[in-house]
């Protein structure tokens, strides 16, 4: 039997104390057959001529008939090092200038260069690549460009694996271990999202997805070691997820959750350890079910967003305790396809972020047609057919938090008046009281609850 035999080919190098990681790419660009201009303005070479050495590269996108000026390579730069955690001086070893026509620097370029340690200057046309190429850090290695990210240690440990493109510009496994017993994530330029060939609404985002969803070529282990070993990789992407990659956002990396979609304290997390909460002195709980996605919001600027599953309260408990914000769509605004779902009622994609400002031009697109545009003058007709009745529980926010009460209330009586509904108070208690489950035996909620606090996990069904 012929053994298989796998290579993995691909750079790890830094810069000062920051750690890269680069790999090939079958749609990367191959150099070795345009002409280019050295920065010392030396006469035209080919690119065996100057041997192409393993460099460190910028690609920076021109217009057609378009002569770049040194304000403009200037901007560039003083943005990229403002806007992108990914992006060092160092990569300016090598420019390339791509989409517009062959051509040499300036004088005031080259001295402005120069000044950068810049070895060497290239304009190409899109027309002489082998392949697309994006603005932001490159290595150019054996005359191919091959894309870089910036590796970011997991200190909190709130991820199970890293991810990287792939060849076929599908998700892989990284598996790159960072100091001590930490792993690493693999983060790409945010540059790339300059490109304005890529016209999406969430290039550049970058994403942590909970280990419920299916990602193609990934297992999706739902926190438990047996699950994952039961089960082989997803073939195909949960569709919630599939859009927002559709839409232009990286996938960076698979985060924790419970076990099994179960409620576990840092204490009872067996099979894999519970993610650090970030806030107070990094010892609190990071809370429920999606306590590595609210954990890796809270402790990583390199990450915009991450996706998880709110249930009852698994989406918003966390956000709590790690000091992010969380939203959770109502039910049937996003597919559930190829997600684990244990209470199928409720359950629903959710959302973490740590500026709630952003929210709104996330959720957009990954609702898409699922996001109702409501047009003011026609609210009336379009709640015709809405419920005029509010169920607003009389013994939920009992806790003798004034300033709490008061804004619950607050809240009930702003959706009373937009509904132009009624409102009636309901007591869940006496609700169990007056229609007992057979197998409850007789208990009282608050007994029941204690005895098994994941009951709505069971039943499929949601106690307030």
């Amino acid at each position: 039997m012929v053994p298989a035999i796998t290579f993995s080919d691909y750079i790890c190098f830094s810069i000062d104390d920051s750690k890269y990681i680069a790999w090939p790419d079958t749609k990367a660009s191959a150099l070795e057959e345009v002409r280019s201009r050295s920065c010392d303005e030396s006469a035209l070479l080919t690119n065996r001529e100057i041997s192409f050495e393993r460099c460190l590269v910028t690609a920076i996108p021109i217009k057609s008939n378009e002569i770049p000026t040194e304000s403009q390579l200037i901007a560039f730069v003083d943005e990229a090092l403002y806007t992108d955690d990914v992006f060092h001086k160092g990569f300016l070893s090598g420019v390339v200038f791509y989409g517009g026509d062959d051509q040499s620097v300036s004088p005031v370029m080259h001295d402005y260069l120069s000044s950068q340690e810049n070895k060497w200057t290239r304009f190409v046309k899109i027309d002489d690549l082998e392949g697309p190429v994006f603005p932001g850090p490159y290595i150019l290695e054996r005359g191919w460009l091959w894309q870089v990210s910036r590796l970011f240690e997991d200190t909190i440990g709130a991820f199970t694996t890293g991810l990287r493109k792939s060849f076929e510009y599908s998700v892989a496994s990284l598996q790159i271990q960072g100091l001590g017993h930490t792993s690493a994530i693999s983060v790409p330029s945010r540059l790339r999202a300059l490109d304005a060939r890529r016209d999406k609404p969430l290039r550049g985002l970058r994403l942590a997805v909970k280990e419920i969803f299916d990602v193609a070529g990934m297992k999706t282990g739902l926190g438990s070691r047996h699950y994952t070993e039961l089960y082989p990789p997803a073939s195909v992407t949960a569709p919630a997820i599939q859009r927002l990659s559709d839409a232009g956002a990286e996938i960076i990396g698979i985060s924790k959750m419970c076990s099994m979609v179960l409620k576990a304290p840092p204490t009872q997390c067996i099979d894999f350890s519970a993610p650090f909460n970030p806030r107070g002195d990094g010892y609190q709980s990071p809370s429920g079910g999606n306590s590595g996605q609210a954990a890796a919001i809270a402790a990583y600027p390199w990450l915009d967003f991450a996706i998880g599953s709110d249930s009852t309260f698994s989406g918003r408990m966390p956000a709590q305790a790690n000091g992010c914000f969380s939203l959770r769509p109502t039910v049937g605004a996003l597919p559930t396809e190829g997600m684990w779902s244990g209470a199928p009622q409720f359950d629903t994609p959710c959302l973490f972020g740590r500026n709630i400002a952003k929210f709104s031009h996330f959720v957009h697109a990954w609702y898409g047609s699922g996001m109702s545009k409501i047009d003011a003058p026609n609210v009336n007709s379009l709640l015709e057919n809405c419920p005029m009745t509010l169920l607003a529980p009389s013994d939920s926010f009992n806790t003798g938090d004034r300033e709490q009460q008061q804004i619950f209330a607050g809240f009930v009586s702003d959706l009373q008046c937009f509904l132009g509904a009624e409102v009636e108070q309901v007591s869940i208690p006496d609700l169990w009281e007056q229609l007992p489950l057979e197998h409850a035996k007789g208990t009282t909620l608050h007994e029941y609850l204690s005895e098994d606090d994941n009951a709505y996990h069971v039943l499929g069904i949601v106690l307030v």
